[in-house]
């Protein structure tokens, strides 16, 4: 985990070798880049929300499941933030301790909401939206 309490926000919240690697990948379409990470987040949110159901409904192995799923993909896109959170929800979730495991879930959707933040000041247009920030 980042140092710094209960900021989970790093300045780099997108590991900038992923970055830019993914960034040369699409350098013949830019836009191609905006779209694979705009879709990440969209995955990462619907994904998000599932853990929230399950934990709600107490069922630890599909939040695992789930944070399992989410880790992978958000190493793919170099959202480490993400994809360590991910990791510890697994662990508790291998616990049953839904305490921890709401508390967790709740501190993902932070981690995303940084991380859309972050790549719409990097890339200059809203992920959320698809709208040019400059505008």
């Amino acid at each position: 985990m980042p140092s710094g309490g209960n900021n989970l926000v790093v300045d780099d919240c997108v590991a900038p070798d992923v970055f830019d690697r993914l960034l040369l990948a699409t350098a013949a379409n830019p836009a191609e880049l905006v779209d694979l990470y705009r879709e990440f987040l969209k995955e990462a949110q619907r994904t998000l929300m599932d853990m929230r159901v399950a934990g709600r409904e107490r069922r630890a192995e599909d939040v695992r499941n789930h944070a399992h799923y989410l880790k992978g993909s958000s190493l793919i896109m170099g959202a480490l933030v993400v994809a360590r959170q991910c990791g510890v929800l697994e662990q508790v979730s291998s616990e049953s301790d839904f305490g921890q495991i709401q508390r967790l879930i709740e501190q993902m959707g932070t981690a995303l909401a940084a991380v859309e933040r972050c790549l719409t000041n990097k890339l200059g247009v809203s992920l959320a939206l698809g709208r040019d920030t400059t505008s």
